[in-house]
């Protein structure tokens, strides 16, 4: 006499198991979406909805730089909250841009003295895990930058832009080792970030964006909290 009964229960259970399914699969979505990004342009605000990193949404806040500017003292996450990271950048005089693209890789700084390796740094960032992204590149095949990236005084590699005698930098979608490069790398309370730009297909070193992104990292060992 029961049997009539069981299929709704079948019927209940399945929807609650639908509706777990989805709520974990939301969750999910919601964690991978990356937040509280730190996105620095230099030379060219391409403006709001425009703003075509290859992480984050076309409207996301950016921090940009104008020619001449060497420093940053406030700077807003992705999201508009306050940052705590400031921002310094060698002495330049030049500004350009390149052909074929609008957005956020459209405009980069460099130094007309053609002499010198361009340094951004970043003090005072909150301490966590984090992927950059860091776009170089000038408007000719060969006007690639070969990026270094200290953590700390401490040298965790480089890696090259494209210099293969193509004009595919200005393509989209952009693609990491022509028109950018990326760094995984942690950050414990008190590091300097910099990233160092050497000239490397021809004379010239420029930036122009960088994106922090926030990974996940276990606790902090010197506060004993979670980053």
């Amino acid at each position: 006499m029961l049997f009539p009964f069981q299929p709704r229960f079948i019927m209940l259970h399945a929807g609650l198991a639908i509706i777990a399914s989805l709520a974990s699969s939301t969750g999910a979505t919601a964690q991978s979406r990356p937040t509280g990004m730190l996105n620095i342009g230099f030379a060219h605000d391409p403006g709001a909805d425009h703003y075509d990193g290859v992480v984050g949404a076309r409207g996301d806040v950016w921090n940009f730089v104008s020619v001449g500017t060497t420093a940053k003292d406030f700077m807003r996450l992705s999201d508009t909250r306050g940052s705590t990271a400031r921002l310094r950048v060698t002495r330049h005089d030049g500004a350009w841009g390149i052909a074929g693209q609008s957005g956020i890789f459209h405009g980069y700084i460099y130094d007309n003295c053609r002499c010198k390796d361009l340094e951004v740094t970043i003090l005072d960032l909150e301490p966590g895990r984090y992927r950059a992204y860091v776009y170089a590149h000038g408007d000719a095949p060969d006007q690639n930058a070969n990026i270094e990236l200290h953590v700390a005084g401490e040298s965790l590699g480089k890696k090259a832009t494209a210099n293969d005698g193509t004009h595919g930098y200005r393509s989209q979608p952009m693609t990491e080792g022509v028109q950018y490069v990326t760094f995984d790398f942690d950050v414990w309370r008190g590091n300097e970030i910099k990233f160092i730009s050497h000239r490397d297909g021809s004379s010239y070193s420029m930036f122009n964006a960088i994106q922090l992104v926030p990974l996940n990292r276990e606790a902090d060992p010197a506060s004993g909290n979670g980053t």
